[in-house]
């Protein structure tokens, strides 16, 4: 009896392997893939046009330009010793629905489709006003109040999701992503400028566009994108089925789960 069990339970670790082997690299797994990669492509791409306009039905804000809450950034002993503190007031960021799909690819995981996705952001823009103090030494006095521009370009995001199987539709739970560092320039017009370096205060303040952009402004722009990219994709899957993508069983599938069965009953 206990050789018959193990007998058994072999024959359905073996059955089990040589399915997920066949998931990985069928020819209708790789073609399935491709499907879901295009269609996400194609998702993605008409989502441009409601992150410009919204969509109220969706319940969609306009992304381009999206508002940003107003923050206040520090930056102790930095450069040449001197203290700065500086309020962002209402920004906002343009050229977020520019971005370029470069690269969209899906493979066959434990837990369900891998989705990998690197998305271009040739140009985007963050303008506001700010306010800002400081003191090099703790001797001389600085003081900035204008415009600021900060312009980020070629940056890359790199995307990454599991698409799981919920009610026969893919779902997405969460999309991990990161920026990779493009070019950063920025510019601080003073046109009330106070203290003792008020001209130098602002090309200091031009200077560190790089580090606001990456501590804080950065963040805001990838959650942001997480956020409403992972929800358009769950809208757009909510309205196709896995079987769209895949046959419902391939015949080596189907011999295998048989041979699995045979094993069992002898």
């Amino acid at each position: 009896m206990e050789e018959r069990m193990e007998r058994i339970l072999v024959a359905v670790f073996v059955a089990a392997l040589a399915l997920q082997c066949v998931a990985q690299n069928s020819p209708s797994e790789q073609t399935a893939n491709l499907k879901i990669a295009d269609y996400i492509v194609k998702s993605l791409e008409a989502f441009r046009k409601y992150m410009v306009e919204g969509n109220q039905e969706i319940q969609l804000p306009v992304l381009d330009p999206v508002p940003m809450e107003s923050f206040n950034y520090s930056l102790v002993n930095g450069p040449i010793g001197f203290r700065m503190e500086i309020t962002f007031e209402n920004p906002s960021i343009t050229g977020l629905s520019k971005y370029e799909l470069t690269n969209i690819t899906v493979t066959a995981g434990d837990d369900g489709q891998n989705l990998k996705m690197k998305i271009l952001f040739p140009h985007i823009e963050i303008k506001g006003l700010y306010d800002a103090t400081g003191n090099v030494f703790g001797f001389f006095s600085l003081a900035g109040k204008g415009e600021f521009e900060v312009v980020a370009s070629d940056q890359v995001l790199s995307a990454d999701a599991v698409l799981k199987v919920i009610n026969d539709t893919y779902f997405i739970e969460d999309i991990s992503s990161t920026f990779s560092q493009g070019r950063v320039k920025a510019r601080f017009s003073d046109g009330h400028g106070k203290g003792d370096l008020a001209g130098l205060f602002s090309e200091m303040l031009s200077a560190m566009g790089n580090l606001v952009f990456n501590n804080r402004l950065k963040p805001v722009i990838t959650a942001a994108m997480n956020e409403f990219t992972k929800d358009w994709l769950n809208g757009a899957f909510g309205a196709v089925t896995i079987n769209d993508f895949f046959p419902t069983s391939s015949p080596s599938q189907v011999r295998l789960s048989e041979e699995a069965v045979s094993a069992v009953a002898n």
